[in-house]
């Protein structure tokens, strides 16, 4: 039996990626979180309440634990810039030391995110793993830093790490800071409010790739098992959707008519038109097939938040 930790196990991600490692078999799930309790729909082997910015509770963890795979899935993608630097890039650097001390054969995968890429002209178009980060804002920047954190225990110390960097994730549960969760939010306060439904919307013509979670979920799984330390892997589907697109299929799960509305508040005008990257190396390396369909993965987020109400 193996023993398996997730950091931010009540998370979005983690919640799939639980249930993912239960659907495995052979291996006890432990969940870690800040929160006092444990996910209601996941069925962990044990949970502990613990902030990852306390060194020497996460150390007592790892030495007691001793986790066989670790995924880091902590982090905060809003908040104070001194929260979010101190989150993303100190925990990390926090777990990664507990689990030198404690546990240094231990397989561990660190989630990034495309945001390590920062501004990226369409002329770079896909976004490949070797093109040079340059990371604007507290999150990007926190989440790059943490990721030359993993580099250099991966270097200097041996560790088995490997990183992955998720594009824009849809699935059942996504949560608000999220394009798709940000709707959700919009579109269920309307339906609750108004007799005839708008939408507030930003920039629709922007296009983005989008990747559902179960798919993720099951790259985080490959990724550990496999032998790929001090790599990096873009997971995303390699196709840019409009947010329109998007936009109308997840609002065609709704039994009533929800109409938009653009708001000039919402369009950002330093916002890049369009990103999406290239999935090849992860296809390559490890097999790697997001075949979820997006209208699957976009009905479960809606039904998830919202079909209850209608």
């Amino acid at each position: 039996m193996l023993n398996a930790l997730i950091t931010g196990v009540n998370g979005f991600c983690a919640r799939h990626l639980t249930h993912r490692l239960i659907e495995e078999g052979g291996i006890r799930v432990i969940g870690l979180d800040v929160q006092t309790k444990s996910p209601i729909e996941t069925s962990l082997d044990d949970y502990l309440q613990v902030d990852i910015l306390n060194l020497d509770r996460l150390s007592t963890v790892i030495r007691k634990t001793q986790p066989d795979f670790v995924f880091h899935l902590a982090g905060l993608v809003n908040g104070t810039s001194a929260n979010v630097y101190q989150t993303n890039f100190m925990g990390a650097v926090y777990l990664l030391e507990s689990i030198h001390r404690h546990k240094s054969d231990a397989n561990v995968l660190l989630v990034g995110s495309a945001a390590e890429y920062g501004f990226v002209d369409k002329s770079d178009l896909p976004v490949t793993e070797d093109r040079q980060c340059r990371p604007v804002g507290s999150y990007g920047i926190s989440k790059y830093a943490a990721t030359l954190a993993a580099h250099d225990y991966f270097q200097s110390l041996k560790m088995k790490i490997v990183v992955g960097r998720p594009f824009n994730i849809i699935g059942a549960g996504v949560p608000q800071g999220l394009v798709v969760g940000d709707l959700l939010s919009r579109a269920k306060e309307v339906l609750q409010t108004q007799a005839n439904p708008i939408v507030r919307v930003g920039n629709l013509d922007s296009k983005r790739d989008f990747v559902a979670v179960d798919d993720v979920a099951e790259a985080y799984l490959q990724m550990i098992r496999g032998d790929f330390w001090g790599e990096v892997f873009n997971i995303c589907s390699g196709n840019a959707y409009s947010i329109r697109k998007i936009v109308e299929m997840l609002l065609s799960n709704s039994e009533r008519q929800i109409s938009l509305e653009v708001d000039p508040n919402l369009v950002r005008s330093s916002e890049v038109n369009i990103v999406y990257g290239s999935n090849e190396k992860a296809q390559r390396l490890f097999g790697f097939d997001p075949n979820t369909d997006l209208d699957n993965a976009l009905k479960s987020a809606w039904e998830y938040e919202i079909k209850r109400i209608d």
